[in-house]
């Protein structure tokens, strides 16, 4: 589902459907998804404990690793959300420090410091592509 969504609104979305599908869908679920399945993460592939961990812990086991697996779907909600935020203005104050509860602001903060973004000039519009690195 998550890919799905991502493929409507990368590239060269129409407003209108970045609006509705902003407006529909539930900020709160995604978060708490995106929460679980870096939690699944840390416990199944680094060995750790999300209530305990720091991120200089996580960046020491993850040195060498590539992203895959599990994983894969916290990213695409980190950059479905960004996507949102960057095309409809509304949806930032989702992506706000204040709107994250302590452990998904960890999780928020890994994806955000494991992700790239480019910007591309497409037809005389800027177009940001978000990327796992």
């Amino acid at each position: 589902m998550v890919n799905f969504l991502l493929s409507l609104v990368e590239g060269d979305a129409d407003d209108e459907i970045l609006q509705r599908i902003a407006e529909s869908l539930d900020f709160k679920k995604i978060k708490e998804r995106m929460c679980e399945v870096f939690s699944l993460y840390l416990s199944k592939d680094l060995g750790l404990e999300i209530k305990k961990v720091k991120m200089t812990e996580i960046t020491d086991k993850i040195k060498g690793r590539r992203f895959q697996g599990t994983i894969d779907e916290g990213f695409n909600l980190y950059i479905l959300m960004h996507t949102l935020a960057d095309n409809y203005p509304p949806a930032r104050v989702y992506i706000e420090d204040s709107s994250f509860s302590k452990t998904e602001a960890l999780a928020y903060k890994f994806f955000s410091n494991h992700t790239g973004r480019i910007e591309v000039v497409v037809n005389k519009m800027l177009t940001r592509t978000y990327f796992p690195i």
